[in-house]
């Protein structure tokens, strides 16, 4: 089962507009807002998200290879205004297709309820 999500996932980032870079602009300064974090101790990274309600939603929109790295870009969309959410920490995590061996950079960008997925909202590195 966890080949054929593996396999589902790949495709789905390789399929997305423009490739795996198109669209993603990155900014000089580090992210600011929920904990982010990458989990590598199975066959493959993890994006782990401390998040301080629930609602919030974490989804991975691509990847590119640098020299150096993978770099994961990351959107943590807020949660619907109009709905009521207990106040209490929650963590997601969301698998990569990128095996745990290879080194990684998270970049993160944060977006409304409403926000446009398509936006020029610029990623931050995540500081580890």
């Amino acid at each position: 089962m966890r080949a054929f999500f593996m396999a589902a996932l790949t495709a789905c980032l390789l399929m997305m507009p423009g490739g795996c870079s198109g669209g993603m602009h990155v900014s000089e300064s580090a992210h600011r807002g929920p904990p982010v974090g990458v989990d590598a101790s199975g066959g493959y990274h993890e994006v782990v998200a401390v998040l301080p309600s629930p609602g919030w939603r974490v989804t991975v929109d691509g990847k590119r290879a640098t020299p150096d790295a993978v770099r994961i870009f990351v959107t943590l969309r807020r949660p619907n205004p109009a709905a009521v959410y207990t106040q209490q920490q929650v963590t997601q995590r969301v698998l990569t297709p990128i095996r745990s061996d290879e080194p990684v950079e998270v970049y993160v960008r944060q977006l409304s309820f409403s926000g446009n997925a398509e936006s020029d909202e610029p990623y931050f590195r995540v500081r580890n």
